[in-house]
């Protein structure tokens, strides 16, 4: 067996810190000691629970009144929580504070059978001899014993307990002049070099896009994608590596490795794909593994994605068959319908639009651990799907105001990449319903009486509004269109309430504002 030896010279004795990191990929951490007592000859049925401020007895000794004493010591330890872990050492340690007869050091440390309460009489049966605790240069110190096959031999059978015991080798244990002190505290204990072999990656993403089956791989249009995916290490001393490999699937043998050299823990992370890997138009798997410099994870499930760097070569085509363009206005009233059209790009597959060149940004939200949440692009208001690759959809609209008003619509491919926008030009007559009602007062309720456009062509069913610019509200119209709307103004002030009219073929109205301006009370002098 090795023996280490340890010392300070002045204070004799060096502690082992635990849960400290010992190299790349280890960690020392120490057995929780389960019972840590001594034998006494002179008292052969008692088993002497050790306190820290005791000094523990080894072989012969003398007590006050002159008589002879013999002693041993035992400990056990629980060792399961190292069960399935890397262990590369169990060390046994404990400190020799004795400073008479060092050259004639015999310390034996025994394997032993369980025991809960060892006495002189009933010691516990002897299994192995690890080692022999023998002279060294320094009278007292720290000793530290490997432990290992004995501890692993424990864990092999299914057992979780390492019980050793401290004694002094044959005659010598009878010998009162050769006797030692095993200082009780820190004691004798067991520590452990090892290594938690990281689990295999979870939560994977590709472009912020959940890792999938190769038949639903997102379509990517960066040509350098984040791969990402949480690393889970229990040592969280660890420094982990991500490892990536990366290759087209029609050519397993083109396989690119990527490396990350320092991944937090826990959290989404991972490596960009460098500039030039990526070709466009072209499906792609790749998997990652964990390396914390001892141990590497198993490799993750494979990740598709196909590439797409192109966007849709021409803006899309926007007509409309009952709004066609002209220089005259048109009275509005029905919800005004457009056709779109990819304009020759056979790879779209939606279409946005808005009535100010002012689209949405199509982003993902970070959440806990980092993990990437990415809406799907249909989601968002006013887009509609293509009625298949490169073709077209129809919708039916109502402008938000009268007047001069220009519609923009834009198509987008698989990968979420916009074509440029086309500009449809309309000029509307005002179709806003009428609002009047009294000069309110503060605090005095009232009403203000809404009513429909004439010219409109279908019944007016609802009326919505918002009053100061807060959140819109619904009134129901009666069966002439009109409505009522009861209001209370609790503040001076000015005052607005925008109305639209909402008809029954799904026209909303251009929008009309009324406006009043509460005084503040006169106040009598």
């Amino acid at each position: 067996m090795t023996v280490a030896v340890l010392a300070l010279f002045a204070a004799g004795v060096v502690a082992v810190a635990t849960a400290a990191p010992a190299s790349a990929g280890t960690t020392v951490g120490s057995a929780n000691r389960m019972s840590w007592t001594y034998t006494d000859s002179l008292k052969p049925l008692t088993s002497h629970k050790i306190a820290a401020s005791d000094a523990v007895p080894l072989g012969s000794w003398h007590d006050k009144q002159n008589r002879a004493h013999t002693s041993r010591a035992y400990g056990s330890f629980d060792i399961s929580g190292f069960s399935g872990k890397h262990v590369s050492a169990f060390n046994l340690g404990f400190t020799d504070s004795s400073w008479e007869k060092c050259e004639r050091r015999s310390i034996e440390v025994w394997a032993t059978a369980h025991s809960a309460k060892p006495t002189w009489a009933h010691p516990p049966k002897e299994l192995t001899k690890l080692g022999t605790i023998g002279a060294s240069r320094l009278c007292s110190g720290y000793f530290q014993l490997d432990v290992t096959a004995q501890a692993q031999q424990v864990l092999a059978a299914g057992g979780h307990e390492l019980a050793v015991e401290l004694r002094l080798s044959g005659a010598t244990e009878h010998n009162v002049s050769l006797g030692r002190t095993i200082e009780a505290d820190p004691g004798m204990n067991v520590y452990v070099v090892y290594n938690t072999v990281p689990e295999a990656p979870t939560q994977l993403f590709n472009g912020y896009r959940p890792c999938s089956t190769i038949e639903t791989a997102p379509y990517l249009a960066n040509p350098m994608p984040v791969l990402e995916a949480i690393y889970n290490d229990a040592d969280m001393s660890d420094r982990v590596t991500a490892e990536f490999d990366i290759w087209p699937v029609d050519h397993p043998d083109q396989a690119t490795h990527l490396q990350q050299d320092w991944i937090s823990p826990n959290v989404e992370d991972g490596v960009t794909v460098r500039e030039g890997t990526l070709a466009d138009a072209t499906t792609y798997a790749w998997h990652t593994k964990a390396n914390d410099g001892t141990d590497e994870s198993g490799w993750s499930p494979t990740c598709y994605f196909h590439t797409d760097f192109t966007r849709p070569a021409h803006a899309p085509g926007v007509t409309s068959p009952n709004y066609p363009p002209q220089d005259g206005m048109q009275p509005g009233g029905e919800p005004i319908v457009f056709d779109l059209t990819a304009g020759g790009a056979d790879d779209v597959v939606g279409y946005e639009y808005e009535w100010q060149q002012d689209f949405s940004v199509h982003g993902c939200d970070i959440g806990a651990q980092g993990i990437p949440s990415c809406p799907d692009i249909f989601s968002y208001p006013n887009v509609v799907r293509a009625d298949g690759p490169g073709g077209a959809a129809r919708i039916a609209v109502s402008p938000p105001r009268s007047g001069l008003v220009w519609f923009y619509a834009r198509s987008f491919d698989r990968a979420g990449t916009p074509s440029d926008a086309t500009r449809y030009e309309l000029f509307l007559a005002s179709t806003a319903p009428s609002v009047s009602g009294p000069d309110p007062e503060l605090n005095v309720p009232f009403t203000l009486a809404l009513a429909p456009r004439a010219s409109l062509p279908s019944p007016v069913t609802e009326y919505r509004y918002s009053v100061d610019y807060g959140a819109e509200q619904k009134v129901t119209a009666a069966p002439d269109g009109t409505a009522a709307l009861p209001l209370t103004f609790s503040r001076t002030g000015s005052h607005s309430v925008e109305v639209r009219s909402v008809s029954e073929n799904g026209w909303v109205s251009s929008p009309i504002r009324w406006d009043a301006e509460i005084a503040d009370p006169v106040v009598a002098r």
